[in-house]
């Protein structure tokens, strides 16, 4: 997949106003609802453009965890496992994201697990 050139910004949505969110600020990216929402600190953010682009626009420290999850690295704070050994990634912020079972050869290659 072609990485795009990427940005230290991504414009963002909150109610009627737009917004250059910094992407170190960046915890997560969800698609939730046909919606796409961008998560930085502690508010939640909509953007135009669907999880696939972003996937292929952010940095390497953004990894897609899930089909409905990207997550920002640095703001991970442990990962663990739910009652189903199912890999769950605890953020600083205290989200939790399931890790999808498509996802999770290519999550233990990035993080060395």
């Amino acid at each position: 997949m072609e990485q795009l050139t990427a940005t230290r910004f991504l414009t963002v949505r909150q109610e009627e106003d737009w917004k250059p969110l910094r992407l170190s600020s960046i915890t997560h990216v969800e698609s939730l609802h046909k919606k796409t929402w961008v998560y930085a600190d502690g508010e939640a953010y909509s953007v135009t453009h669907p999880l696939k682009e972003l996937e292929r626009r952010l940095p390497e420290d953004f990894v897609r965890i899930h089909r409905s999850f990207i997550v920002n690295l640095v703001a991970v704070d442990r990962i663990t496992r739910d009652l189903a050994s199912n890999l769950i990634m605890v953020l600083e912020d205290g989200s939790e994201l399931p890790v999808g079972q498509s996802y999770l050869a290519d999550v233990k290659r990035i993080l060395g697990m």
